[in-house]
């Protein structure tokens, strides 16, 4: 989404959601310019379980939630499509934690 805003944005921001008080926002900030006084960015928004260190558990998993938030598959959806490949080209059922008890 685009945003423009008379304050410059951080990287990445996040509050606790107004529909559920076990989840938080992220809200990432990119192609950040400033035009007459006006700052012009791109937002991508995600929504996640809250976690015990907010700050540290955004900036080890950063890449991954960008990835999510701007609609692309994070790192742990292309390494399931990694293993569905190989599975599928091997022949060989390979166990994963999201199929493990799924029947």
């Amino acid at each position: 989404m685009k945003v423009y805003s008379d304050k410059k944005p951080p990287i990445f921001f996040y509050y606790t959601s107004p529909k559920s008080k076990e989840n938080t926002i992220i809200r990432f900030c990119e192609n950040v310019f400033e035009t007459e006084g006006i700052w012009n960015y791109d937002e991508y928004i995600i929504e996640i379980p809250n976690q015990s260190n907010m700050d540290n558990y955004i900036k080890n998993h950063y890449a991954e939630l960008r990835a999510e938030a701007i609609g692309g598959p994070s790192s742990i959806q292309q390494l399931y499509a990694k293993i569905d490949y190989i599975s599928m080209m091997s022949g060989v059922d390979i166990p994963t934690e999201r199929s493990i008890g799924n029947g």
